[in-house]
């Protein structure tokens, strides 16, 4: 398994950390797509110069790629300085699905581009970014589609080239379209000109010209769930729940229609009180993992169901989200601020004093951020140690039946959303306590929420 090249697959490396059965499992799965394929064994699918697209034994300097080693990735980029039509063969039967092709393997290569995250200067100069911009000029040479120009787009935008990326982007919305994959596009195109209506009809379309396709069933979830939050409507929840279980029954590996399908369980929980599915919400998220270990939205919005069940599982809310903040998405300003809120909560104010700075500092926003400038504000007093000695006090007064709360009860203040759960009456005369509470849980309605991935192309962290 040193060579693995299937058809309709960009890189199956990142899968061999998965381990030998669920890789095996990936593999069969990926290339039952393909007609010539499905029907011979499963070691004659693999592996044979008549099936490869990237063959990993070209160019001839570097001779062998060694599977384990993802670096080797950015080495062919170097080597080739990215001219690797040498090693592109049977990748399309007509020009626009070769266009198509080389276009979401240029979309892939940006992600991978890991100096640009680092340093935006020197994204130029980035392996991965130099590749994809040559894939990404043959495609549009090949067919001037609306994913060829999305393509140029992605990269132009990863490279801050405002003007160049303009340009492709409003070309992009007046392209042909004669693929699956254009129409995916053309829909990512209209989601980010605030157009749902227009983008769930392209992605629909995008189904019924290929209805195996799972990354329009995925991003047809997606706009159905963006248009359900804006209209609070719960039927609408439901059709992006079935369009999320088409597409990872189509394929398991789709980390999109995984962290949708956890999105929409978290919703459920948090906005309709359906507390039942938060255990299915969170299965659903380690179902993403698997299938990226590094896609932060679902990562994200596990940490926040974490959270959002109490004290008992803060630990590991706090784990998934120094992780999102160390390498998945230094940049994101809410999972600091919660980060802030559990080291408050367990007595750390000065980082959490730090974690507020830090989380508005890079745009936290809304009731978070009124809430994290007074939390900053009585750290600094010496205010925030005192209420909480006393809160301590008082609950020590207590009997210790009444101590003990029922884990749904604590589900029920923390995950406070669109209708309120009464909490504990306010004892007399305490209005000021009484308000300042309101506002904290005011702050957590904005935290309570899944983090929805909206189908767009346009100013999307990490897309």
């Amino acid at each position: 398994m040193t060579r693995v090249s299937i058809h309709d697959e960009v890189d199956i490396i990142s899968q061999l950390i998965l381990g030998p059965d669920q890789l095996v499992q990936f593999t069969e799965t990926q290339t039952k797509k393909i007609p010539r394929l499905k029907s011979l064994p499963l070691n004659e699918r693999i592996n044979t110069d008549n099936n490869v697209i990237i063959e990993f034994e070209a160019p001839k300097k570097l001779h062998l790629f060694y599977a384990p080693i993802p670096d080797n990735i950015s080495a062919i980029g170097q080597a080739t300085n990215g001219d690797i039509e040498q090693y592109l063969v049977n990748y399309g039967e007509t020009d626009s699905k070769k266009a198509s092709f080389l276009a979401r393997l240029a979309m892939e290569y940006v992600k991978k581009a890991t100096l640009a995250e680092s340093d935006p200067s020197k994204a130029k100069d980035d392996p991965n970014i130099i590749l994809a911009s040559y894939l990404a000029k043959r495609a549009l040479e090949l067919s001037p589609s609306v994913i060829s120009y999305v393509a140029n787009y992605t990269i132009n935008q990863k490279l801050q080239n405002k003007i160049e990326a303009d340009h492709y982007f409003d070309k992009a919305a007046l392209a042909p379209k004669s693929t699956a994959y254009d129409w995916i596009a053309y829909g990512q195109v209209r989601a980010t000109n605030d157009d749902l209506s227009g983008a769930i009809s392209a992605f629909r379309m995008a189904t019924q010209i290929d209805p195996e396709n799972d990354s329009a069933w995925a991003k047809l979830g997606e706009a159905v769930f963006n248009q359900a939050q804006q209209a609070d409507n719960k039927a609408m929840y439901d059709e992006a729940m079935q369009y999320f279980k088409k597409s990872r029954k189509l394929f398991p590996y789709n980390v999109e229609a995984w962290s949708g399908e956890g999105n929409t369980y978290f919703t459920y929980a948090s906005r309709y009180k359906e507390f039942e599915n938060i255990p299915l919400a969170e299965e659903a998220y380690l179902k993403a993992f698997m299938a990226d270990l590094n896609y932060w939205p679902a990562r994200l919005n596990y940490a926040k169901i974490l959270y959002g069940q109490g004290p008992n599982r803060y630990e590991e809310a706090k784990q998934e989200f120094v992780h999102i903040i160390r390498r998945l998405n230094p940049a994101h300003p809410e999972a600091r601020y919660l980060l802030g809120k559990i080291y408050q909560a367990q007595g750390g104010y000065e980082p959490a004093g730090q974690l507020y700075q830090a989380a508005i500092q890079l745009g936290l926003s809304g009731k978070q951020r009124a809430d994290a400038e007074d939390q900053i504000e009585k750290i600094a007093k010496g205010e925030v140690g005192q209420n909480q000695n006393q809160a301590e006090q008082k609950k020590a007064k207590k009997p210790k039946e009444v101590a003990e709360e029922d884990p749904e009860e604590t589900l029920k203040k923390l995950l406070r959303l669109t209708g309120k759960v009464e909490g504990e009456p306010t004892a007399a005369g305490d209005e000021k306590a009484a308000q300042e509470k309101t506002e904290k849980d005011e702050a957590l309605e904005e935290s309570f929420q899944p983090e929805a991935e909206t189908p767009t192309i346009k100013d999307k962290a990490k897309e």
